[in-house]
């Protein structure tokens, strides 16, 4: 006949330490124990696990549908600013007509009014709206934006002429504190010392008229003399400065011309106020 294996049992109260994986059954409470190095441990039932594992997934479902929910809003936006993208990004024949508008540069022809724009037969054939227009009632050039003339702005026939861009009108070029453009000096001539007219001598180069504030403390270097001027450029006096280097006031002239040795041509200096390091006239880039 088989035998029956029974554990320890008994009262949960009374349940005493169980050797390690040795089990024992508490008869009031129903519950079974197993035996450690830490202690009794109850033994999980059947439907305990069950329930833990079902409010465990149940956690998790909700997680991902929020998860699920945040993505598919953040998607919907995504998608929103893609199609506002779409809608309002120039398309290729809008920029090909665009540049073909103005790659002449020079408009092709001017109206009084846009209206006479639009009704103009030349200017709204195909070759005529690859063309800009200018009408004078606004001021503005016209292009054909692949529907409808288009401003594109004010039109300045004016262009920039030769040599009229000075440093001062740029924001990349640093203006020398220098006032003597060595490239306007005359070779073989000084002063005539009574008429300040210029004279031949060829140990000496002669400045062309130089525009000062009258009253007005300037630095010279390197110079050998200086000629003092009127508005009119008329002739006032001559003065000798210190070659080394002199603060000189200006008195009443507008305009000076200095003279100096051939061999100073490209240490020469003049500027406003005390002594100031070289630099070249004119507009250099600092970098």
């Amino acid at each position: 006949m088989a035998r029956k294996i029974q554990h320890k049992r008994g009262l949960e109260k009374d349940l005493p330490q169980l050797a390690v994986a040795e089990i024992g059954f508490t008869t009031d409470t129903k519950k079974p124990f197993i035996g450690s190095d830490d202690g009794n441990i109850e033994i999980a039932k059947a439907e305990d696990v069950e329930y833990y594992v079902t409010h465990l997934q149940a956690d998790y479902d909700v997680k991902i549908d929020n998860v699920n929910t945040q993505l598919s809003s953040q998607l919907a936006e995504k998608t929103q600013q893609i199609e506002t993208l779409q809608a309002t990004k120039a398309d290729k024949t809008y920029v090909d007509t665009k540049v073909a508008s103005v790659a002449s540069g020079s408009p092709a022809g001017t109206f009084a009014t846009v209206t006479d724009l639009q009704n103009d037969e030349i200017a709204n054939t195909e070759d005529g709206k690859k063309r800009i227009y200018v009408v004078t009632a606004d001021g503005n050039w016209y292009y054909w934006n692949g529907s409808a003339w288009t401003a594109g702005g004010q039109y300045q026939s004016t262009g920039i002429a030769d040599k009229s861009v000075t440093p001062e009108k740029t924001s990349f070029l640093q203006v020398s504190t220098n006032l003597l453009d060595k490239y306007t000096f005359i070779d073989g001539y000084n002063f005539n010392f009574t008429t300040g007219e210029p004279r031949v001598d060829e140990e000496y180069i002669l400045s062309d008229f130089i525009k000062v504030k009258p009253n007005t403390m300037y630095y010279f270097k390197n110079i050998y003399y200086i000629g003092r001027y009127d508005v009119d450029k008329n002739f006032i006096n001559i003065y000798s400065p210190t070659l080394s280097g002199a603060a000189v006031n200006s008195y009443g002239a507008e305009y000076i011309r200095v003279s100096t040795h051939q061999g100073l041509y490209n240490m020469a200096q003049i500027n406003e106020g005390e002594e100031l390091p070289y630099e070249p006239y004119g507009g250099f880039n600092p970098l």
